[in-house]
């Protein structure tokens, strides 16, 4: 849900890009103390064609505590051969707000219960047919215990009082007081010292067939969401 514009529409070059979801691109990867996010890969799923030049877009968002990375790799591969087009800058060191910013919806007044995707707020009546679509967070309604925010979507407008939710309340009590905040990609503020995110486009021209994508993503502490896009020509 994080992209806005998409990698082949705002870097065409190296020719007509090759576009293929279902193997170019990851989205809402949980970034815990070590993660890796894979595209392609070699054998009976690897990218068709195969490419050797164009693009690698990644996006790192939605940190729920205040998260750093400490490790950060992009490799392409042919399945024998391995090239290194990013390693540390300029991940490494970086920390990001977890502080979720936004325009507030009403009081502190959100009620969710548990596994349902409605959201209503009967003291407030602050909805609109207009946010349908919009980002919101609910907060304390992202897990279980209640510490995370649930970040989604407004997928649809019933009243005043209620709208439902594309994702469902995680939150094993439901919430009853939830703030409700519509925001931006990102979902945080963010300041120079911690921004609200990173979203960083890796040209590369390599002398491979290129048949694998891997970002290997440690942090120190904390979590967060990424995306990785893909677009090359053959």
């Amino acid at each position: 849900m994080s992209w806005i514009n998409r990698l082949f529409a705002v870097t065409p070059g190296f020719g007509s890009p090759v576009v293929n979801d279902a193997l170019f691109q990851s989205v809402g990867n949980a970034l815990a103390t070590s993660t890796t996010v894979t595209l392609g890969g070699t054998g009976t799923s690897a990218f068709f064609p195969t490419i050797s030049k164009g693009y690698v877009r990644i996006k790192i968002y939605n940190a729920t505590a205040s998260w750093a990375a400490t490790t950060f790799n992009v490799v392409l591969n042919d399945g024998t051969q391995y090239v290194i087009v990013s390693s540390g800058a300029p991940v490494n060191g970086i920390t990001l707000s977890n502080t979720v910013a936004g325009t507030a919806v009403g009081g502190a007044h959100g009620t969710m219960t548990l596994n349902s995707k409605v959201l209503t707020d009967t003291t407030d009546s602050p909805f609109t047919p207009s946010m349908v679509g919009a980002n919101i967070s609910v907060s304390a309604a992202g897990n279980a215990g209640g510490s995370l925010p649930l970040n989604t979507t407004i997928a649809s407008y019933q009243s005043a009082t209620q709208v439902t939710l594309a994702a469902a309340c995680l939150n094993s009590s439901g919430v009853t007081t939830s703030t409700m905040k519509l925001t931006g990609s990102y979902f945080t503020g963010g300041s120079d010292s911690a921004p609200a995110g990173i979203d960083i486009t890796i040209p590369f021209e390599v002398d491979l067939a290129v048949q694998q994508l891997d970002v290997v993503v440690a942090s120190s502490a904390g979590t967060a969401s990424m995306d990785v896009e893909v677009s090359g020509t053959v």
